[in-house]
């Protein structure tokens, strides 16, 4: 093959190269754009890494430099992204290397871009996988919380109500006291008529100044005969027809009506 035609084949496939490199990173670009979209907030890192290179320092120690595809944080914000991180065969080589490094899977160079392409299935998949599980740790989490919130507020009701029952408790007695002064005492009708008639009888008894002898009386009928002492009203204003004479009521008139007839 001449020159020639070795130089048309590399411009044509340098066109094809960068025109596919355009088409791959435009898709690689909306890649990104719909994972922000969904606003995961979440790094993932791929397990297996997507490039591998051993080179040798100054010293004579070998450094292994692997490249990571993740989904990282790059400039404040999360992307397709590429880490770098070296494998330092000596402990001094720690002074003279830089440690490794983050930028945007778009900013790599072109041929890390086609190394990562093939990881973005897995990439994904592993992305969601770790969103599920942080979402069944926050349900369950969420749980957590809300049993503890519930056994708070429980316990928070129960002291409450306590503290109520003491206060009432405790402002029972001066309640009674004050209102069993002013509350009327409920009596059996029978036996405030008993203590009326006794309260009269005993009244009739101290005007009388002496007491009448007892009578016995017979109730048409029956066999029983009776024997008691009659009991004598106190003086009233009242008065009772006797004969054709109208006598006032009183103790003294009506023992006299009494023994008359007697």
């Amino acid at each position: 093959m001449s020159i020639i035609d070795a130089s048309h084949r590399l411009a044509n496939s340098a066109r094809r190269l960068n025109a596919g490199s355009d088409s791959l990173n435009e898709a690689i670009e909306r890649i990104d754009a719909v994972l922000g979209q969904l606003n995961v907030g979440l790094e993932y890192l791929h397990p297996r890494p997507v490039a591998e290179n051993t080179l040798v320092d100054d010293s004579g120690k070998r450094v292994i430099e692997l490249v990571y595809l993740g989904y990282l944080k790059v400039d404040r914000h999360y992307h397709l992204a590429v880490r770098t991180t070296k494998v330092l065969e000596s402990r001094l080589q720690l002074a003279t290397h830089s440690p490794g490094k983050v930028i945007a899977l778009l900013r790599a160079p072109r041929k890390l871009r086609f190394a990562a392409v093939d990881a973005l299935p897995e990439l994904v998949t592993g992305l969601a996988a770790q969103v599920d599980e942080m979402v069944a740790a926050m349900q369950r989490r969420q749980e957590t919380a809300d049993s503890v919130l519930r056994d708070l507020e429980a316990i928070a009701s129960a002291s409450q109500s306590s503290e109520g029952w003491s206060r009432h408790h405790e402002s029972r007695p001066s309640n009674q006291t004050g209102s069993s002064a002013s509350m009327p005492v409920a009596t059996d009708p029978s036996q405030s008529a008993s203590q009326s008639a006794s309260q009269s009888a005993s009244q009739s008894a101290s005007h009388s100044g002496s007491e009448l002898p007892a009578r016995t009386e017979f109730y048409p009928g029956t066999d029983a005969t009776t024997s008691e002492t009659p009991v004598v009203p106190a003086e009233t204003t009242e008065r009772i027809e006797v004969g054709r004479k109208t006598v006032p009521i009183g103790s003294g008139s009506l023992r006299r009506i009494l023994q008359a007839r007697s």
